[in-house]
């Protein structure tokens, strides 16, 4: 007879389960003469290991282990129930369970679509942090929890479970899409749509060798910059303003070759205005507009560091933006005039 509490079965007619002691209820319709039924999803392995025992290429005593009762259920029965779990309903599927959970499914399907759609904005994080919890409580629903009776346990196995998957989440698609950048606009680009903190997608350009025009929106490795005064992040947006071998002047705006450039298509940000520079790009290099905040308290930027800064090697370009992402409404591809 089963036992309600901790699933174990008992001897026929006993009052007590042997491993808890609960009282164990007389019920007609649970009685059942006949040996469980090995799940769907265990044959193909059991009859594979049972081929290897006959063969004689692997012997029982290599895979008997001394572990307690409630560990070797959980590694018999959960563990290989929670590995199929990394995909929603594989599990129940095999143990034609789907009807359960076919609800969190869905669910879970629908929160992933929409966080991927809105990624890149409040709304499609919360939509995936929210598709890892109902993912979370499918992978538990599997049968994962069912021997362990204490409260803390089932907790703090929930929670590693919902870090592991969250880590999954995360690592999945640098996978999948190595070459794919996520950046957000650091300007104001009126002729490109484009506002500060504006989510872009920008795609692998190290592997380039084709020279980029002007105006085009790149995406650079901070640690290319030599100035250490400056605070910024591992990758930085910025605006191609002049190529190899053209004359770069800065007078209230950029002037490249003594033709000004358009305010609206190349701004020039807070830290350049007011400065007056002149210079020609190198022939390996490009002149790039980006926007920094001063790191230091009472430093004054001035044309020193401006070569510094603007003047990076083609080399040191990462990837190229193409599309504009988030907002949802300004989304679609990214033409250079």
């Amino acid at each position: 007879m089963r036992c309600q509490r901790c699933q174990l079965e008992n001897i026929p007619g006993q009052k007590n389960c042997i491993r808890c002691g609960s009282v164990l209820e007389i019920r007609p319709e649970t009685i059942n003469i006949y040996p469980p039924r090995t799940a769907a999803w265990k044959k193909p392995l059991r009859g594979l290991l049972r081929f290897f025992r006959r063969s004689r290429i692997i012997s029982d005593s290599r895979f008997r282990f001394n572990l307690p009762l409630p560990l070797k259920t959980f590694v018999t029965d959960n563990l290989l129930g929670l590995a199929l779990s990394v995909i929603p309903g594989l599990a129940h599927l095999l143990q034609r369970r789907f009807k359960e959970i076919r609800l969190f499914v869905f669910v879970w399907a629908a929160l992933l679509f929409a966080g991927i759609f809105l990624f890149g904005g409040q709304i499609g994080l919360t939509c995936i942090g929210l598709a890892v919890s109902v993912h979370t409580f499918i992978a538990l629903h599997s049968g994962i929890l069912k021997n362990w009776d204490s409260f803390r346990k089932k907790i703090a196995l929930a929670v590693i479970i919902a870090i592991s998957i969250s880590m999954l989440y995360n690592a999945v698609p640098r996978r999948l899409l190595p070459k794919l950048h996520v950046v957000y606009s650091t300007m104001n680009i009126t002729d490109y749509k484009i506002k500060e903190r504006d989510s872009l997608l920008a795609w692998d350009y190290s592997i380039s060798n084709i020279p980029l025009p002007q105006g085009t929106l790149v995406v650079v490795s901070a640690n290319t910059f030599q100035g250490q005064i400056f605070r910024h992040t591992a990758e930085i947006m910025g605006e191609i303003i002049a190529v190899g071998g053209q004359t770069v002047e800065i007078k209230n705006g950029f002037i490249i070759n003594g033709k000004p450039l358009k305010q609206s298509q190349f701004p020039i940000p807070d830290w350049l205005k007011g400065i007056e520079f002149s210079t020609t790009v190198p022939d390996d290099c490009y002149f790039i507009n980006v926007v920094y905040n001063v790191g230091g308290h009472g430093v004054k930027l001035d044309s020193s560091y401006i070569s510094q800064i603007c003047i990076v090697k083609k080399n040191s370009v990462k990837a190229k933006v193409f599309m504009r992402w988030q907002p949802l409404w300004t989304r679609g591809l990214l033409k250079v005039n």
